[in-house]
């Protein structure tokens, strides 16, 4: 097991024990008028302990965000990227 890692959602503190495997993964989202985004989330033992704030335009951006997340508050890198694209 990993150190505890802190989520912070709106008004709520959620404390995870962070297992073995971290992987951020990477997802496309293309609206009906065609305009397509990236969003991240990281996962840890089957739950989602983060969500990125916000959609970016690029997937390059998108995993640099979730990396530099992992980095800030998880203290290690991931050990899987997944890009559903």
């Amino acid at each position: 097991m990993r150190p505890i890692a802190l989520s912070y959602e709106p008004r709520i503190i959620l404390l995870y024990a962070i297992s073995d495997m971290i992987e951020i993964v990477i997802e496309r989202w293309t609206n009906a008028e065609g305009e397509t985004d990236f969003r991240w989330s990281v996962w840890s033992d089957g739950h989602r302990i983060q969500i990125g704030p916000s959609p970016y335009s690029t997937s390059e951006d998108c995993e640099a965000q979730a990396l530099e997340f992992c980095w800030r508050d998880l203290g290690h890198k991931p050990d899987k990227v997944t890009r559903l694209l």
